[in-house]
């Protein structure tokens, strides 16, 4: 057949759009370049558009079809269920139909376009039938008719072929009526398509347009030596100078040089970024939607193959709870949580050797999955760096958003709510561990206020009966002072006894051990004076912000109490009237939080970067300590 063809993707247009086979792969359809990708369980390969005769016919209405190089039988739909092709034992089968609206063709029209296809035209090239009116139950009435025609000739291939094809034509109609759903946002008329329930992670990148024509044109600084800090090496990508790997040759247009324009920059990393998430490091489906505004291009990820989610658990060592099935089978009680009798399943890493003793993966774990790999494959700071990705987040789906509304979590009007356990599960099954645990804080936290609150509360009804005349106030003052030393180390102990009980339950027992490791960490500073020395002067640059603003406050509130002492009084070594001074003592508190707030937060976020931490949680662990100090002092002490 000879070498795949390779092309550009274009910046302005979708990348790939996929769907299931019937033979178990996945195919991915370039719309851009005419090719199709197959995925399979052992890598993926990439067909021109070629008929028996092995020339090249592009489809002008954005399908292309291309024969399997195994020769497997297989049918193909679009998703929107308007163009179909099939193959069989490497020869086409009249491949391309396009039903567009405009004239009015029966099924019996399609059914003569595609007898003369078959009969004259076959295996000469790909023939591209358009087909006007037909819809889609139509399509699979035909092909039902032409398998009664086929058996009746005695070509049973043929037959079995139009039985496929038919299948296929209702369950891609049954698809679109699924995926069509609409939802009107927020009962104000604004009617949105619902289409995010299969996707679980998004990049944004931008596109060329008219306001950014200058940019996308201009030379690309440094091309060569960007474009090797784009993907982190071990997968056969990082280096663009480097030899293609021979299973891979669809990776030669990856070529960088420097004085490549912006756009061609773009168009070669998106290349091989598409290749990199859909070949075997990732095993991923994607898609892309282009935003309203025409800036923007959504890359869609979802991680669907059961052999590849399955690697990638093993690979990135996930804990898995284990089924409670298992426990019976050993004979084993469920050990349950004495609070609420809740099951503590053990988690364990997962092995693909037992993986029938594990539960299956809960949407968490596949989001989980998929950023980590992200991580591993891509260097998303260099991305951002070189404006190729300009964001990356998880999709949020509608319905679960929705169930959190009826449910009371996010809804305004029931915002006065027992803070129990009732929403603590659901977050966690939402927007992970990580999230959940700060919910559980809080919950826990206001319920056991509710003690020194009624304490409180009562001390201030006897207090207003019994007057100031024994010195009630300052009795209860000092005796709840010393109720609330004691209240808290009771909260301390009770709540490191309830998370752990939820990490256990949870999974997050020693999470720190098998999380994802950062790009930038760096073993061998591991201990050294480097990281220690920048370790310590993010905390120094803590402290110096509570030493600052102790200064500036007490500063600023002396010379205000001197001003009020001497109102007449003018102050030589400022120039200003006491008067003036006094009253723009407040702005110049705010004008001191102002200034330094971002100031300080930006200096410790970027020493975080530089403190070689392992995860990402532990990262974020150090900077949000001392992120709390700079925002608590210089936001709420000078009050």
């Amino acid at each position: 057949m000879g070498q795949p063809r390779k092309s550009p993707l274009r910046l302005s247009e979708p990348i790939y759009r996929w769907e299931p086979g019937v033979s178990g792969e996945h195919v991915a359809y370039d719309e851009l370049h005419h090719r199709v990708v197959h995925v399979r369980p052992g890598g993926f390969s990439t067909i021109d558009v070629v008929g028996a005769a092995g020339a090249s016919t592009p489809a002008p209405d954005g399908l292309s079809v291309a024969l399997d190089q195994e020769g497997l039988r297989s049918v193909r739909f679009s998703p929107d269920g308007m163009h179909f092709a099939f193959v069989c034992n490497k020869q086409c089968l009249g491949c391309l139909q396009t039903l567009r609206p405009g004239r009015s063709h029966t099924a019996g029209d399609l059914f003569f376009d595609f007898f003369v296809s078959v009969d004259i035209a076959f295996p000469a090239t790909v023939r591209l039938l358009p087909v006007v009116g037909a819809s889609v139950p139509e399509v699979s009435l035909f092909f039902l008719t032409l398998s009664l025609y086929e058996l009746f000739r005695c070509r049973w291939g043929y037959s079995l072929i139009a039985i496929e094809a038919a299948a296929a034509a209702a369950e891609t109609h049954l698809f679109r009526t699924d995926a069509a759903e609409s939802i009107d946002l927020f009962d104000a008329g604004l009617n949105v398509e619902r289409d995010d329930a299969k996707w679980q992670y998004a990049l944004v990148l931008p596109l060329k347009t008219d306001a950014t024509h200058a940019k996308w044109m201009a030379p690309m600084p440094d091309a060569v030596k960007c474009a090797e800090t784009l993907f982190n090496s071990g997968d056969g990508w990082a280096s663009p100078g480097a030899a293609i790997p021979e299973e891979h040759p669809e990776l030669s247009a990856g070529k960088f040089f420097d004085g490549m324009s912006y756009e061609e920059f773009q168009t070669n990393a998106r290349a091989i970024l598409s290749e990199i998430l859909t070949g075997p490091s990732c095993g991923f489906t994607i898609s892309s939607h282009c935003c309203s505004s025409k800036d923007k291009l959504l890359l869609l990820i979802r991680l669907e193959r059961p052999d590849a989610i399955q690697q990638l658990a093993q690979v990135e060592e996930l804990r898995v709870p284990l089924r409670p099935s298992r426990y019976e089978e050993m004979g084993l009680k469920i050990p349950v949580n004495p609070f609420d009798d809740e099951p503590l399943t053990h988690h364990a890493r997962f092995t693909m050797e037992k993986s029938h003793v594990f539960t299956e993966f809960s949407e968490v774990q596949l989001l989980r999955l998929v950023k980590r790999r992200l991580w591993h494959v891509l260097n998303i700071e260099e991305l951002h760096k070189a404006e190729v990705m300009t964001e990356m987040f998880p999709v949020h789906h509608w319905k679960d958003i929705l169930e959190f509304w009826n449910d009371g979590f996010s809804n305004p009007a029931r915002v006065l709510q027992y803070p129990g356990r009732q929403h603590t599960t659901k977050v966690r099954n939402y927007f992970g561990e990580e999230v959940a645990f700060f919910y559980h804080w809080f919950n826990f936290v206001t319920r056991c206020l509710f003690v020194p609150g009624i304490l409180w509360a009562v001390s201030e009804l006897l207090l207003s009966g019994m007057g100031t005349q024994l010195g009630g106030k300052q009795v209860r003052d000092t005796a709840f002072a010393g109720f609330m030393c004691l209240w808290s180390g009771s909260f301390r102990g009770l709540y490191t006894q309830r998370s752990n009980l939820k990490s256990l339950q949870w999974g997050m027992a020693d999470y720190f051990q098998v999380a994802s490791v950062l790009p930038s960490y760096r073993a061998e500073l591991r201990g050294s004076y480097s990281e220690f020395g920048w370790r310590a002067l993010g905390w120094a640059v803590a402290c110096l912000c509570l030493v600052e603003t102790l200064v500036v406050v007490w500063y600023i509130t002396f010379v205000r109490a001197q001003a009020f002492l001497h109102p007449d009084q003018r102050f030589t070594f400022l120039g200003i009237h006491a008067q003036t001074i006094e009253s723009y003592g407040n702005i110049l508190i705010t004008a001191n939080i102002k200034v330094m707030d971002p100031l300080l937060s930006a200096i410790i976020t970027a020493i975080n970067k530089r403190e070689n931490w392992r995860t990402e949680q532990m990262s974020k662990d150090s900077k949000i300590k001392k992120l709390f100090i700079v925002k608590f002092i210089v936001n709420y002490y000078p009050q």
